[in-house]
């Protein structure tokens, strides 16, 4: 059974190649821009998790 995840990130990946015309210059010197312009490379902010159904959610976690 092929794994989804993994199959998503392949067509990332062979997006982001195409659009860089297959050039690992280019698309070095496209993240290097990115990096030093100081803006965020991802698009949008991490999905917050909600607290596990295992644990109340008035207990407090010990950090372990």
């Amino acid at each position: 059974m092929p794994d989804e995840i993994i199959e998503e990130l392949w067509r990332i990946k062979d997006a982001i190649a195409q659009e860089h015309n297959y050039d690992f210059r280019r698309l070095a010197a496209t993240l290097k821009k990115h990096e030093t312009s100081g803006a965020p490379i991802w698009g949008r902010p991490p999905k917050r998790l909600e607290p596990s159904a295992s644990r109340g959610a008035g207990e407090a976690h010990d950090g372990a």
